[in-house]
């Protein structure tokens, strides 16, 4: 056995367990954190008294730029542990159907930051956040998605459907 092989042979034993669990108490930490963002944006919307003015509007902004990434870290931080599993289960029908389904509610429930704007008629905060969360889904499918895949060893000539 080559000294390289041996080396990356090495590599692949290592217990990564904690790390791991670092990983998912982080992800708790952000999905915490991005609860009480949501809270609070809804909680200024129905507490302000003129939620229309540009101070109170630029605060709710910078706090949806806040929630946009905490999720995406969140996202991240789940593909990211993908690299330190040893043994990945084929990605069969079932696992795609799963994987859409978390992605669809991921895209949608960004989506609600906006809609809640709207409600309250701040079409234009509602416009500028909806572009922001779409820029941030593109920068996910270049960054995110293209990870995934090759962590799970998805390319488009060879899927893994055993």
């Amino acid at each position: 056995m080559s000294p390289e092989t041996n080396a990356k042979n090495q590599e692949c034993e290592k217990n990564y367990s904690t790390y791991i669990g670092w990983m998912q108490s982080q992800k708790g930490t952000y999905a915490f954190i991005c609860g009480f963002t949501f809270t609070t944006i809804t909680l200024l919307i129905i507490s302000l008294p003129n939620p229309n003015t540009v101070l109170s509007q630029l605060i709710m902004l910078f706090l949806t730029i806040v929630f946009d990434l905490l999720l995406y870290l969140i996202l991240l931080m789940g593909v990211e542990s993908l690299r330190f599993c040893k043994d990945i289960p084929p990605y069969d029908k079932s696992l795609r159907l799963c994987n859409t389904l978390s992605n669809l509610g991921f895209v949608l429930w960004g989506f609600t930051v906006p809609s809640i704007f709207l409600l309250w008629d701040l079409v234009y905060l509602a416009i500028v956040s909806t572009i922001i969360w779409i820029i941030l889904m593109l920068i996910t499918n270049v960054t995110i998605v293209k990870q995934f895949n090759e962590y799970r060893g998805i390319t488009k000539f060879k899927k893994n459907t055993e």
